[in-house]
């Protein structure tokens, strides 16, 4: 078994040796010309990554089983599908956050106000932390 790491950066950032007996391939590095707060940059270096990963991969000498993803890569599940691969997402915080922005989108359409001015608590499923 082994794990390649693709690694997206800017124009301008340097690598780094791990140390590890993990491959590491840095993707092109892309120039962000205009972009707009944290989320615009984050939705855009991805978008600009995403046909280097899908070459990356394809490129592959070992057989890949599979394609591993944290929640900002989540873009990419397109490039998996279109190598008939299946993708995870890597959800690395806990499970109750994981809850929570899995029930955002009905939580957005189920209140008549802002998340700000809402008042009481949210139910989550798994969350028995109130029942006791």
């Amino acid at each position: 078994m082994s794990l390649t790491v693709l690694l997206g950066q800017l124009s301008g950032s340097h690598r780094a040796d791990s140390g590890f007996d993990v491959r590491f391939h840095c993707l092109p590095a892309e120039e962000l010309l205009d972009f707009c707060g944290s989320e615009d940059f984050i939705s855009r270096f991805m978008q600009q990554h995403s046909s280097h990963s899908r070459e990356a991969i394809f490129g592959l000498e070992s057989h890949v089983a599979a394609v591993v993803l944290d929640l900002f890569s989540t873009t990419f599940l397109d490039v998996t599908c279109n190598l008939d691969l299946p993708g995870y997402v890597y959800f690395t915080s806990t499970a109750s956050l994981l809850s929570l922005v899995l029930r955002l989108l009905v939580l957005d359409q189920e209140m008549l106000v802002d998340f700000e001015e809402m008042e009481g608590v949210v139910d989550l499923l798994g969350d028995e932390s109130r029942l006791a």
